[in-house]
């Protein structure tokens, strides 16, 4: 069964990192290296096989999280082919990762530059500006989101994240129910993921019954979690 970690429920509060156990289909921060063709145009790849070579290497190195072996083959993927999308987007989580923020940031802008309705380098350079405590930018990239991939739900669905970290959890839930409306039927893991988060919204403005009406919606999603019976079970009490 599927179950929102504890870890997941921490970190949530610090912005959509994925859980282990949600497989979030590339949204989240980390998508798979494995997985990355399913989340980015088919013109992400490379022509250069040297350059393909050299990211399919670093793919295999940061899924083992041997990150500064990964970075240099990401270096040299991106210095055969400097449009070579795939390199740009995992170099950038890479130099995340080892706390290259500031590289982070300058790589994941080139990537979004190039391909501004890839999904995948938003989602990394959102958390980067979080990790310098940045909210203006990182909501700016959410509303590039927004404007760039306007049939994904998926700036609505981060930029209530970001303002969730802010605890502004009535624009939270403006922008949540927008995501909740754009994946209802077309992605059922993130509409499972954002029945929750809008209900920890409402958790935590103290309004119990609508906290309670989305965390037994998520629970149907997540029935043997504990975390989340913890917070019905707590919110029951309290209303």
């Amino acid at each position: 069964m599927k179950k929102i970690s504890f870890a997941f429920f921490v970190i949530f509060l610090v912005l959509f990192i994925v859980s282990c156990a949600s497989n979030r289909k590339g949204i989240s921060e980390d998508p798979s290296p494995a997985n990355i063709k399913t989340v980015t145009k088919t013109t992400a790849s490379s022509e250069h096989e040297d350059a393909v070579a050299f990211y399919i290497q670093g793919a295999k190195l940061l899924d083992e999280g041997k990150y500064e072996e990964a970075e240099q083959f990401f270096w040299e993927a991106v210095a055969i082919d400097e449009d070579y999308i795939d390199a740009l987007d995992y170099l950038g989580i890479v130099l995340r990762r080892l706390g290259k923020t500031n590289e982070a940031i300058s790589v994941l802008k080139k990537s979004i530059e190039r391909d501004s309705i890839n999904p995948v380098p938003y989602n990394s350079l959102i958390m980067a500006y979080l990790d310098k405590g940045d909210f203006r930018n990182a909501l700016k990239i959410c509303d590039d989101a927004i404007e760039n991939i306007p049939y994904s739900g998926d700036g609505f669905y981060h930029k209530g994240a970001v303002l969730m970290k802010q605890k502004k959890y009535k624009d939270a839930i403006t922008n949540l129910e927008t995501a909740l409306d754009m994946y209802k039927g077309t992605d059922e893991s993130q509409y499972d993921e954002t029945l929750f988060s809008l209900g920890y919204c409402y958790y935590n403005m103290k309004k119990w019954d609508e906290a309670i009406g989305y965390f037994e919606k998520a629970q149907k999603a997540f029935p043997d979690d504990e975390t989340l019976q913890m917070l019905i079970d707590d919110a029951m009490k309290s209303r």
